[in-house]
């Protein structure tokens, strides 16, 4: 079992000729990738793509933490990924699930459509994607469980790779000449 970091990138939100071609996305014909991949000439393109129509005097309310999120894959076998409206800064309810001794339906925000977790003994349960509220969860199937001391270990690998990825932004805006690198890549990666 295996976390992987992700964020989207779309190619609806880029100019033609500006999309990172050198991308390898988490499953076919998608737009999730592996944080952990992403190439210096990519997260240039990236990064300005983000940041093209911001006002740098007012990046504190314009500049919000990159789409995508987190993805646990088994075996070769994606059985959760990010949604619609997730973004990288999703660690953070990852964090909370793993602290939470709920052994009832929780929700994990993931985005669009939304999972629920619960805790087993040493394991924990994921429901099958849904749209349902909570109050009407008594039919909801488990898409998978895993070991609880799995998914410690998996998120405070994922939590490092983040750390890096701040990093490596701090350092491309800087490169770049933009000014309040170390605030805007706090704010892109959630941090």
């Amino acid at each position: 079992m295996r976390l992987i970091s992700t964020i989207e990138v779309s190619p609806h939100e880029y100019d033609p000729d500006e999309y990172p071609t050198d991308l390898v996305p988490i499953y076919k014909d998608g737009w999730l990738f592996d944080i952990s991949t992403i190439s210096d000439n990519a997260l240039i393109k990236i990064l300005k793509t983000n940041l093209r129509d911001i006002d740098l005097r007012d990046f504190q309310e314009q500049v919000s933490a990159l789409s995508g999120g987190i993805a646990l894959e088994r075996d070769n076998i994606l059985y959760i990924t990010p949604g619609c409206c997730g973004d990288i800064g999703a660690i953070h309810d990852w964090q909370a699930m793993i602290e939470s001794e709920n052994t009832v339906w929780q929700q994990l925000w993931i985005g669009h459509p939304w999972i629920y977790y619960r805790k087993n003994d040493c394991h924990v349960e994921f429901s099958d994607y849904t749209d349902e509220n909570l109050h009407v969860l008594d039919h909801l199937q488990i898409r998978i469980t895993v070991p609880r001391s799995d998914l410690q270990r998996e998120l405070a690998h994922v939590r490092k790779e983040q750390c890096m990825f701040s990093e490596r932004i701090k350092k491309t805006l800087e490169s770049m000449g933009i000014q309040y690198a170390v605030e805007i890549a706090k704010l892109m990666t959630a941090d």
